[in-house]
């Protein structure tokens, strides 16, 4: 997990320190944390049915 909260923040910076094509990589860093997001959620709801069906 932390090497891709280490990449995420990498590209953000690579998106500040660049003006031309600033909203392209915006756009990418944009549907990164998505995905990222769906990810964390998708392992969270899977991990609580796990836990739920050991009870």
């Amino acid at each position: 997990m932390k090497t891709t909260e280490f990449i995420a923040e990498k590209m953000l910076e690579g998106c500040i320190a660049v003006d031309k094509g600033i909203l392209f990589q915006t756009q990418v860093l944009t549907k990164f944390e998505q995905i990222k997001g769906m990810i964390n959620v998708g392992w969270f709801y899977l991990v609580s049915m796990e836990i739920k069906s050991y009870r």
